[in-house]
């Protein structure tokens, strides 16, 4: 059983961060999605109701109230609104997968910065799944960006080298696909080029 808390990042307007605490091993986990969250609830199964026909054994026997309704496995879901295209989107901590339609997804890392030292990036590893997986680089907070190239992992994590020397003060990764895709973990280790 999973308990969801949303905790706004502003005070400009929806919540944006989930906390999602798991009853059965007592541990929290924070989640911050790139939408907005909208809503919170149940998934119902509408088709299930209980009559005084179904009840097996005696009344003391039960564990269901009358007029009771069954939540599906697929619960609590968080409804989140993207704004740009006008969607509702559902995220659901239980779904083993979805049929919904693909959307692209897009991973983006804080900036790696080393202001007094100028560095050589020789290549960078990416660990994931996914077929069409693009990564891209940029030197300047995100304001222009150069692609590495674009890749098939397939449906398990393997790791994929992105070859291209680059040398950087500061530098952020952005990796995208459209459709599936899951990023387990990134790896690039650099040399000194000079002092500043």
């Amino acid at each position: 059983m999973n308990i969801f808390y949303t905790d706004a990042a502003s005070t400009d307007g929806f919540p944006n961060r989930c906390f999602l605490y798991n009853v059965d091993n007592g541990r929290w986990t924070e989640r911050v999605f790139s939408q907005n969250i909208a809503g919170y609830g149940e998934t119902i199964d509408t088709t299930v109701s209980f009559a005084i026909e179904d009840l097996i054994g005696t009344i003391e026997d039960q564990t269901w109230k009358l007029s009771g309704i069954n939540a599906t496995t697929v619960r609590p879901v968080l409804l989140l609104c993207a704004t740009a295209d006008n969607q509702t989107l559902e995220y659901s901590s239980h779904a083993a997968d979805d049929d919904g339609i693909p959307i692209d997804v897009v991973i983006e890392t804080k900036d790696f910065s080393t202001p007094h030292m100028k560095n050589l990036l020789d290549n960078l590893i990416v660990l994931g799944a996914g077929t069409g997986v693009t990564v891209l680089y940029s030197k300047d907070k995100g304001a222009s960006w150069v692609s590495l190239g674009s890749k098939d992992f397939g449906v398990t994590v393997t790791d994929k080298k992105f070859w291209r020397q680059i040398t950087f003060r500061t530098i952020r990764f952005r990796i995208s696909a459209s459709g599936y895709m899951r990023l387990a973990g990134l790896a690039f280790q650099t040399k000194l080029v000079s002092n500043f």
